[in-house]
């Protein structure tokens, strides 16, 4: 059977249902390991999530289907998880090197920020247009 196929299989089988929010663990590879071997417990998710049956990765021309369509779009739209942590890490470094020096001002910098966070809620680049 082709590991397209089988890759397939294996995710229509899975249920997707009671997942516990955790940290993923990487599994371990070797030279001689082949993909299907990674098709876990969350690989179904992502098309659970999108209400996207999972049929049409057996079709030979999966990649022209729609559902193959919906999961791309999806995927292009989505932005990565880091990207809040990289502003977040920036700006704390641009306030210890920029703004202040000393360590009793910059904790106190931090905690000016953090309540202008907690009050004003701008989670998003539009939040903060419309903050203007």
């Amino acid at each position: 059977m082709e590991t397209r196929n089988i890759l397939a299989s294996r995710i229509g089988e899975l249920d997707s249902g009671d997942l516990e929010i955790q940290k993923p663990t990487l599994p371990s590879f070797s030279a001689k390991s082949v993909i299907t071997e990674f098709v876990g417990d969350r690989s179904r998710l992502l098309f659970d999530l999108l209400c996207v049956q999972t049929g049409f990765l057996l079709s030979p021309d999966w990649q022209m289907t729609p559902e193959y369509d919906t999961v791309k779009t999806a995927l292009k739209n989505m932005s990565p998880l880091n990207d809040s942590s990289e502003r977040a890490l920036a700006l704390a470094i641009r306030l210890n090197t920029n703004i202040t020096r000393d360590e009793e001002s910059y904790q106190e910098l931090v905690q000016v920020v953090e309540a202008h966070r907690k009050e004003y809620k701008l989670n998003t680049k539009k939040d903060l247009k419309n903050f203007y």
